[in-house]
C-alpha cells in the first residue's frame, strides 16, 4: 500500500508493443525454458497497468540486454528436450522476431528492458 505521492520502481523484461507474432512467439520462448512463466508484458500494457491502479507512470529507462542462449537456459536448468524446441523455434523464426531478438547463429540473442516509476496519484 503507497499513500497519495508514493513511488514504486519496476524494472522488467518487456515484450514488443506493436507485434502480437512477436509477442507470442516471445512468451513461447519464456515458457520452454521456464515453465513457471505467465507473462512478459508490453510497454504499453504496463502503462495501462499502473494507470488502472490509480498510478501515474513514467517510462524511465527501455535498453537491450545480450544473452547467450546456453547459460540462459542452464541457470534455470530447462530440460534438455525443451532447449532444442528453444533452438527448432529459433530457426524456423520470422524476419520480425529475428530483428526484434537479433538471433545470431549461436542462438544468442537480445532481451528488451525497461524501468517504470510509478507515482500513487490518490
Amino acid at each position: 500500500m503507497l499513500k497519495a505521492g508514493g513511488r514504486v520502481v519496476l524494472v522488467d523484461n518487456v515484450a514488443p508493443d506493436d507485434d502480437p507474432a512477436t509477442d507470442t512467439f516471445w512468451q513461447m520462448m519464456e515458457y520452454l525454458r521456464d515453465t513457471s512463466h505467465v507473462r512478459a508484458h508490453s510497454v504499453a500494457q504496463w502503462r495501462a497497468m499502473f494507470t488502472e491502479t490509480g498510478f501515474n507512470v513514467e517510462v524511465r529507462h527501455r535498453w537491450k540486454k545480450r544473452l547467450e542462449f546456453q547459460p540462459w537456459v542452464e541457470r534455470i536448468g530447462t530440460p534438455h528436450f525443451n532447449q532444442a524446441m528453444i533452438k527448432t523455434l529459433l530457426d524456423d523464426a520470422s524476419q520480425a522476431v529475428h530483428e526484434w531478438l537479433q538471433i545470431d547463429e549461436h542462438y544468442n540473442f537480445t532481451l528488451h528492458a525497461a524501468l517504470f516509476v510509478g507515482i500513487k496519484t490518490a
